[in-house]
């Protein structure tokens, strides 16, 4: 089951516009200045319901798998 979004890696993208822009490496950035630039460069996403929904069963149905892997591993390991 595929996540019902797009990931998106924003650290090369940052990388590439300050090495274009400066030239060479790209500068130390800082948490509060990235996300300043993260919030005017990717857009806010909106939900309707059908879309929470669906990214609500996402989530769930992650957790849930990972629940049965944890749960696996505690069980083969108290079996020791």
């Amino acid at each position: 089951m595929e996540p019902p979004y797009v990931d998106v890696y924003a650290g090369s993208f940052f990388s590439l516009a300050f090495e274009n822009k400066i030239g060479g490496e790209a500068p130390a950035i800082t948490l509060s200045q990235l996300r300043i630039l993260l919030e005017v460069v990717l857009p806010l996403r909106t939900f309707d319901v059908d879309k929470a929904l669906e990214l609500v069963r996402w989530i769930q149905y992650r957790n849930h798998l990972a629940y049965q892997s944890h749960r696996k591993r505690k069980i083969e390991e108290m079996a020791c």
